[in-house]
């Protein structure tokens, strides 16, 4: 089977409020590839999806980072992390920008190019509190899909094959025991309570139904990257799963 490109279903019409019908701008967005690798905290999403996005040539977005951008925006400004609609205020004023620079994603937020403040551990205790909200899960997808719009694409984090990119051609969902991604947590030296995590993540993420799901505690990374690789190299676009 052919490599099949992810098509958006329709073009977009992007209107500009006081400008004539013949001033209106179509955009139609490119036909890229996008690989979405979802997954519970720890279960290896980051790391995967970098390897794969290196081996393959394409851009790797990190939605979590982006949660977490919006996250130390709401504690710089003092913000009750469980204040939904303070939040959403300040979402229609924050100016964020992200783009991709030699296939990796440089994330800015009011000006601040943010990079260590991204896993302070007041960022990763408040993270699942703040990426709930719809507002916020809204403008994560917002961001990635102008991204996406214009590179081929590995992307990784919460719903990016159900609500970010439905349409996506390959479709994985990674996991590993609790007791093996807080050892990683622990490794890394990031504070960061997986079992907590898990009982506020687990009731809004879920596995797109076409999705490959991969017990990444299983393999080790360059196991995980090589089941990825050949099941999207593979020309029958097998749908045989990693546990």
């Amino acid at each position: 089977m052919a490599p099949i490109v992810w098509k958006p279903k329709a073009d977009f019409m992007l209107f500009q409020v006081g400008k004539r019908k013949s001033e209106v701008t179509v955009k139609k967005w490119k036909e890229k590839m996008i690989i979405a690798i979802d997954g519970l905290a720890a279960s290896g999403k980051t790391s995967v999806s970098a390897a794969v996005a290196k081996e393959l040539g394409f851009a790797c977005l990190n939605s979590g980072l982006l949660y977490r951008m919006i996250t130390w925006a709401v504690l710089r400004e003092g913000i009750d992390p469980a204040d939904s609609v303070r939040i959403a205020e300040r979402l229609k004023i924050w100016k964020f920008h992200v783009h991709v620079r030699d296939g990796v994603q440089i994330i800015q937020c009011e000006g601040h190019i943010l990079g260590s403040e991204l896993s302070l551990p007041a960022v990763n205790s408040a993270v699942s509190i703040v990426s709930q909200f719809p507002a916020v899960r809204r403008r994560v997808g917002s961001l990635l899909r102008e991204i996406a719009a214009r590179e081929d694409c590995v992307t990784e984090g919460r719903d990016m094959g159900t609500a970010v990119f439905p349409d996506a051609e390959y479709k994985f969902f990674l996991d590993a025991s609790p007791a093996i991604r807080q050892k990683r947590r622990d490794a890394e030296g990031i504070v960061d309570a997986i079992q907590s995590r898990d009982e506020r993540d687990r009731s809004r993420t879920s596995m797109a139904p076409d999705a490959v799901f991969v017990d990444t505690g299983l393999y080790d990374l360059a196991g995980v990257v090589n089941f990825i690789m050949t099941h999207v190299r593979s020309p029958r676009g097998d749908k045989d799963t990693g546990n």
